[in-house]
């Protein structure tokens, strides 16, 4: 129950953060529209809410261009609950993200993300080590753009 508190309180937060960004962020990009200062733009604010205020460990931060759907694959460890963040920048309205555990050299779907407008969280309590894929997936972007910038945390 405390993790899904955290999930919430840290959720609300982004959700607040990524509305201001969403308001701002094509005036912190580049006249081509390619810069990733948008996205990574409260990077620094979402590390200390994580390392801070969640009192957690960020195992994982990837950053990259989305335009329909995007895979990152990292082993997750039996012990630990993980919480798997994924949020876009300004062009993007809705993302998804879902994931997928590797059983028997095949990938089983296990959970998609809340979704919260332009961010997309899942809790995760591996039951066995095992290596992990996680799919973002473009749901929706703003008027005038077919493509934006996305970011996914993993933490324990």
């Amino acid at each position: 129950m405390k993790i899904k508190i955290l999930i919430l309180i840290f959720a609300i937060t982004l959700f607040s953060i990524n509305t201001a960004i969403a308001q701002t962020g094509k005036e912190l990009d580049n006249e081509d529209g390619t810069s990733m200062v948008p996205v990574i733009f409260d990077l620094d604010t979402l590390v200390k809410i994580i390392e801070e205020e969640q009192s957690a460990e960020i195992v994982r931060m990837e950053f990259d261009i989305l335009k329909t759907k995007k895979y990152s694959v990292r082993t997750l460890y039996q012990g630990w609950n993980y919480i798997i963040f994924v949020y876009g920048d300004y062009r993007i309205k809705q993302i998804d993200l879902k994931i997928y555990k590797k059983i028997d050299r095949r990938w089983q779907y296990i959970s998609t993300g809340e979704i919260m407008a332009n961010t997309s969280t899942i809790l995760e309590k591996p039951e066995s080590t095992a290596e992990y894929k996680f799919e973002i997936i473009a749901k929706e972007f703003n008027e005038g753009y077919s493509a934006g910038h996305y970011g996914i945390i993993i933490y324990h």
